[in-house]
């Protein structure tokens, strides 16, 4: 893709924090973003080799291969978790039919790889944006998505428990949440995690 559209394309899909990988109908690699160049070399699991997505263990790996040739041959969707030996962390993937040369057959697959551990961050600029937070309510609303309660936060940032609980009611308000379990849920499926900023 040496046009506008595509180098657009490409820088897009290179800024998304998940890894993606687009195969031809025989599970050949044909293009990944750079997140997915980083996933190869952080996880030893996961691996390129022999022009095919492979993951250590034999097992899920046959399972992988499995999956896609459903994929190719069917145009189902197909997904999976891949967990590692060595450091628990769980790897999600998900496969996704692509029209190759025409519809119907035979599917390219779209490899989507998540590591919860590999989300990235929350930028408090960007849920601002997104839900018309203040800078110190986005700063809470990150601190709660990653897991940090509101004592922590109050005393990370010397702030009272009382004024943290005041933004909390003003955040629940502007997201149309009522729970902390809710806003949370709600900022992991936004699109607060899904681009990383420009190099």
């Amino acid at each position: 893709m040496a046009d506008p559209l595509g180098r657009a394309l490409r820088a897009s899909v290179d800024r998304v924090t998940t890894g993606i990988v687009i195969t031809d109908p025989d599970g050949v690699p044909q293009h990944s973003n750079r997140f997915m160049e980083e996933m190869l070399r952080l996880h030893r699991e996961l691996r390129v080799l022999d022009d095919q997505v492979q993951l250590a263990d034999p097992k899920e790996h046959q399972q992988l291969r499995w999956l896609m040739r459903k994929c190719a041959e069917h145009g189902e969707p197909q997904h999976m978790s891949s967990r590692s030996k060595s450091t628990g962390e769980l790897l999600f993937i998900a496969v996704e039919p692509l029209p190759w040369e025409k519809e119907g057959g035979p599917w390219a697959c779209l490899l989507l790889i998540r590591s919860p551990a590999a989300t990235g961050t929350l930028d408090p600029v960007r849920l601002a944006m997104l839900f018309g937070l203040s800078q110190r309510e986005s700063e809470l609303v990150a601190a709660l998505a990653d897991g940090r309660g509101l004592d922590e936060f109050a005393d990370e940032t010397e702030r009272s428990i009382h004024t943290v609980r005041t933004q909390l009611k003003s955040i629940y308000r502007k997201t149309g949440t009522q729970r902390q379990s809710d806003l949370v849920r709600l900022i992991l499926t936004s699109t607060g995690f899904l681009h990383r900023p420009i190099d």
